[in-house]
């Protein structure tokens, strides 16, 4: 995993009132006391979903499930551990494909 320094707050994006970090999808996050990071894949008010991997599907695994290229393994992170993560980086989007 990639390691990357300390940013300081007012370069965080989103920081409630209490100087909390606020996750968003397609930031890079340390979940500090687990020792995990990755991308934010999915947030909602219940949960947000952590992917650790990103790996290609064999041809076979492919051809059998054809709407995903690449297998993820996501993990659950539920809103009081919201306060270990630790923001690293915001993904840069890509231009659509018309």
């Amino acid at each position: 995993m990639e390691s990357v320094g300390y940013v300081p707050p007012e370069q965080v994006p989103h920081i409630d009132q209490d100087q909390h970090y606020v996750p968003e999808v397609d930031h890079y996050v340390r979940w500090n006391d687990q020792g995990l990071e990755g991308w934010i894949y999915f947030v909602d008010k219940e949960y947000l979903t952590l992917e650790i991997m990103v790996r290609e599907k064999s041809e076979e695994s492919f051809n059998d499930a054809r709407f995903h290229r690449n297998e993820r393994c996501l993990v659950i992170v539920y809103p009081e551990d919201w306060k270990n993560l630790e923001y690293v980086k915001k993904r840069q989007k890509r231009g659509k494909k018309g």
